[in-house]
């Protein structure tokens, strides 16, 4: 239990850099009653945290549930809180695993998930602040709430098998002022998420990202991308070109290749599913709706891979640079597009309503701010877990079989290990919770030496001046302080430290 809290409180102070004390205090509150409540409303988060708050005047009685909540929604909407900071605090402790090895192995999922509110009313006055109307992907139809867009990534472990790592959940609304377009906002998002990423990464992209928009600011990102394509005739069907100077629909290109290459794919289950898979070279810079020339279109060679044994219809992906059509080429490309589906279940890990999470759905306050705050506060959830699982994979095997399940045991280990550290969350006792209150209380901790040679690349007599530096803080005058820590900045590159 030690382990789990000494993670939690790492994750947390990570997390926190340049926040206002108060702020520390109450993200590190919110992640402990998030995951140990497993529920994403408040009053249930301060009911958790009762159990390890006193009054001051009484230390034998429990602080109120109501105080609890109402400092917590107070915090929640504060102006101190600084979003900008936390969430690149997010990215750069994301980047010590997304640009090893320049980001070799690495998938990032570009997906839309949405936050239902199916009982809001868009406009009412006194609601929730510019509810709108979205596609609920759970009903397959319009109703009221709010879009989130999703970048997951996923890396290897070092033992086999990935995890997946909570890189963005940003909530928004069409009808708050400033919004210009859904594509707009997606490639925002995903250039504030770039530079923490390495150049070798696959950006991977299901259907509806098809546009030149999308297109156009990967190649201007020189970013690796693979995105499915609409092989429909009905409404706007996709082109593109041919060596020939020819313009082909994607799917009459994609049902004439030959299909030649053979293999199996074994999904999260364990099923195999044999595919056949094939490729032709195209030579145009973008896809576009009609096959009319494009205003601005340049020559550029691209790899159109078709895989057949999913369907009656064929399944077209479009990469973004010219890849070998030998077997292994196609099969990287092929299987980087299924760790896509890593989205996907982490989507359905956070919104699931059986209690094995906090269920993003859930989510409720007044303001738009205060609804971004909780969904990223979900997502740093997630990443606790993610940094357990590639630290301690031991430990978080143990606790995951420690959960018991009746019924269909669900395939993701998010799902039971959120349930277990639910459980030992809870049952700390005053003391342990203490411990935990003073360790994310102290002066940020530099991480370990191996940390520093993988992801910024100083040396160990680096980090170990560095930690020198910090033993010193202590004695130092204000004065000397601010020279000691200008010291630890060159030394490590102002990345894991807050002054």
């Amino acid at each position: 239990m030690e382990t789990v809290l000494e993670t939690l409180a790492s994750i947390s102070d990570k997390l926190s850099n340049d926040q206002h004390k108060a702020q520390i205090k109450w993200r590190r509150d919110m992640l402990f009653g998030l995951v140990a409540a497993r529920s994403s409303v408040l009053y249930r988060v301060a009911e958790v945290l009762q159990d390890h708050e006193r009054r001051r005047d009484d230390p034998d009685e429990k602080r109120p549930a109501a105080q609890i909540h109402k400092r917590l929604s107070r915090n929640l909407n504060s102006d101190r809180y600084d979003d900008e900071a936390a969430r690149t605090a997010h990215l750069d402790w994301a980047s010590q695993y997304t640009m090893l090895d320049d980001g070799e192995g690495v998938i990032v999922g570009v997906d839309y998930t949405d936050v239902s509110k199916p009982y809001a009313r868009p406009g009412r006055e006194g609601g929730m602040q510019y509810v709108a109307r979205c596609w609920d992907g759970s009903k397959g139809q319009q109703g009221p709430g709010y879009a989130v867009v999703q970048l997951e990534a996923t890396v290897p472990l070092p033992g086999g098998g990935r995890v997946s790592l909570p890189l963005r959940y940003h909530l928004y609304s069409s009808t708050e002022p400033g919004h210009l377009s859904q594509n707009n906002v997606f490639c925002e998002q995903m250039a504030e998420v770039t530079p923490f990423i390495g150049l070798r990464a696959w950006w991977v992209f299901d259907r509806g990202f098809d546009s030149s928009e999308y297109i156009d600011w990967l190649d201007g990102a020189h970013r690796r991308w693979i995105i499915r394509m609409k092989i429909s005739e009905d409404g706007h069907p996709r082109h593109v070109g041919l060596s020939t100077g020819e313009r082909e629909g994607c799917g009459t290109l994609a049902r004439a290749t030959k299909c030649s290459h053979r293999y199996s794919h074994f999904n999260a289950d364990g099923e195999e599913t044999p595919l056949r898979i094939g490729g032709v070279h195209v030579t145009e810079a973008r896809a576009t709706r009609t096959k009319s020339s494009h205003p601005k279109w340049v020559p550029c060679t691209r790899t159109l891979v078709t895989v057949r044994g999913l369907g009656k219809e064929p399944m077209v992906l479009l990469v973004g640079e010219t890849v070998s059509l030998t077997k292994a080429d196609l099969m990287e490309v092929v299987e980087a597009y299924f760790r896509r589906w890593d989205c996907e279940t982490a989507s359905r890990a956070m919104g699931c309503s059986r209690g094995w999470g906090p269920r993003i759905e859930d989510v409720r306050a007044l303001k738009i701010r205060g609804m971004r705050r909780l969904v990223d506060l979900i997502a740093a959830a997630y990443a606790w877990l993610a940094e357990l699982r590639l630290r301690y994979p031991d430990l978080t095997s143990q606790l995951v079989r420690s959960v018991a399940v009746h019924g269909e045991v669900p395939y993701d280990p998010r799902y039971r290990l959120f349930r277990a550290l639910s459980r030992e969350l809870q049952g700390l006792d005053g003391n342990d919770r203490r411990r935990f209150v003073r360790r994310v209380g102290r002066l940020r901790r530099v991480a370990p030496a191996e940390d520093f040679r993988d992801a910024r690349g100083a040396t160990a007599t680096r980090v170990q001046a560095a930690q020198r530096i910090f033993r010193r803080l202590g004695k130092a005058s204000p004065a000397e302080q601010r020279a000691l820590l200008a010291r630890a900045r060159e030394l490590l590159g102002g990345a894991l430290y807050n002054e």
